[in-house]
C-alpha cells in the first residue's frame, strides 16, 4: 500500500498485494492523516480474498490478482452490480478497481 503519485497527504491510495513464494496470507496497516488504512489478503487454490479499509475522505485504486475469466465479488455481490466500486479492467494479470472510503471484502474466484 502506498500513496498515489498525485496524492495529497494520502487522500489517494494504491493497494497492490504482492504474492511472493509460497506465502498464502498477509496483513498490513498504516495511519494516514485521514485515518487507518488496512489491507489483508488470503490466497487459496482457486481464490484470492482481499479485505481493505479506506479512511474517510480518501479513495483507492485496488489491484487484485485475477485472470480475465475470474469472477469478481465484493462480499457476495458481483463487482459489476455495485455503484461504489468501479471496475477499470485487467492489467498484467490484475483486476483494477477504484473505490471510495469504506470497508470492502473483495474476492476473485477462478475455476478449480
Amino acid at each position: 500500500m502506498k500513496a498515489e503519485n498525485d496524492a495529497i497527504a494520502f487522500d489517494k491510495l494504491e493497494i497492490k498485494p504482492e504474492q511472493v513464494g509460497n506465502i498464502t496470507h498477509a496483513q498490513a496497516s498504516y495511519k494516514t492523516p485521514y485515518g487507518k488504512v488496512v489491507s489483508a489478503w488470503n490466497k487459496t487454490a482457486n481464490s484470492f480474498e482481499l479485505r481493505v479499509d479506506i479512511p474517510v475522505n480518501s479513495k483507492a485504486t485496488i489491484y487484485i490478482p485475477a485472470t480475465q475469466s475470474a469472477a469478481l465479488y465484493e462480499g457476495v455481490t458481483p463487482i459489476k452490480d455495485l455503484k461504489e466500486v468501479t471496475f477499470k479492467g485487467f492489467k498484467n494479470g490484475l483486476a483494477v478497481l477504484q473505490v471510495g472510503s469504506g470497508s470492502y471484502n473483495f474476492k476473485a474466484v477462478t475455476n478449480p
